[in-house]
């Protein structure tokens, strides 16, 4: 429309939609709305899929019964796919040269959902946020996605760092650069290199080290700060060490972990964001790739 300098909204030709859900005999290409055909997803996706659809069945047919049902059959879908960014080619292109044969047991504790760099604290970033998803669409890695419930029903649709999807790359500021509304506020590539926006757990019960006796080391190869780092484990093998202080929660640990259907090596988030250690010289000459090697 021409009061958009981004051409964002668009006119399209508008046709008929039988409110029952009845594909008009005219429409051969078309599908019913509740046989939406899933994209070349994992496993993972497919479950994610299909949790987020039972939480848009509660929201969109118990507190929307005024709207027509073919309405709310496409409003939960299109809910419920917004979950599904980035774990589509991203997820694909995760899988790890360690073959896992055991599934992991123990689920990740996070308590706190994980914001942008430079949005402070998850408050300031809910309370400022308009969801206009600048910041999504300029992430080159694509680890910000839009939310679902991760920040609870007053923050729908905002985004949050998915280390499902990507990680945060530790030569980039472009989120904070595209801000509008001072929920991610501008800031330097060398603060964004010691804000701290969650911090690394280790559950050495999930570890492929541990439970298929095999050596890895994914997280420490690409962990910028060494705040993953790998010891010497049974004289043959070596395991991971954290320390929580160097991290800035980044993500690419959790992102290259191959255990499932739990991480090993996660994040949780800092509600109020903190300044990390600034790690030894030699952690900032790790190259950082756009995208992993396995």
């Amino acid at each position: 429309m021409p009061v958009c300098p981004q051409n964002g909204i668009n006119y399209r030709q508008s046709r008929k939609i039988d409110v029952h859900g009845v594909i008009p005999k005219d429409s051969k290409h078309l599908t019913p709305v509740d046989n939406f055909a899933l994209p070349q997803v994992s496993i993972e996706g497919k479950a994610r899929y299909a949790q987020l659809l039972t939480v848009t069945n509660n929201i969109f047919y118990h507190k929307h019964k005024g709207t027509d049902l073919s309405k709310r059959r496409s409003l939960r879908h299109i809910v419920a796919s917004l979950g599904l960014i980035g774990l589509t080619t991203k997820t694909l292109a995760q899988e790890s040269r360690v073959k896992v044969t055991k599934a992991s047991k123990v689920k990740e504790k996070k308590s706190c959902t994980v914001s942008p760099p430079g949005s402070g604290s998850v408050k300031n970033f809910n309370n400022n946020c308009t969801s206009c998803h600048l910041c999504v669409s300029a992430c080159p890695s694509g680890v910000l996605q839009p939310s679902v419930l991760q920040y609870g029903m007053a923050g729908i649709n905002q985004p949050f760092m998915d280390y499902k999807a990507n990680y945060c790359q530790y030569e980039c500021v472009r989120c904070s650069e595209v801000c509008p509304t001072g929920a991610i506020l501008k800031m330097g590539l060398q603060e964004k290199k010691t804000t701290q926006i969650g911090k690394v757990y280790l559950e050495w019960n999930n570890c492929v080290v541990n439970i298929e006796n095999t050596a890895c080391g994914s997280c420490s190869e690409h962990c910028p700060t060494q705040a993953v780092h790998m010891v010497e484990h049974n004289g043959k093998l070596t395991k991971p060490e954290i320390d929580p202080d160097l991290c800035i929660g980044c993500g690419a640990c959790e992102y290259a972990c191959p255990t499932k259907p739990y991480k090993a090596i996660y994040v949780n988030g800092n509600p109020v964001h903190l300044t990390a250690k600034i790690p030894e010289a030699k952690a900032l000459e790790v190259e950082m790739q756009d995208d992993f090697p396995f």
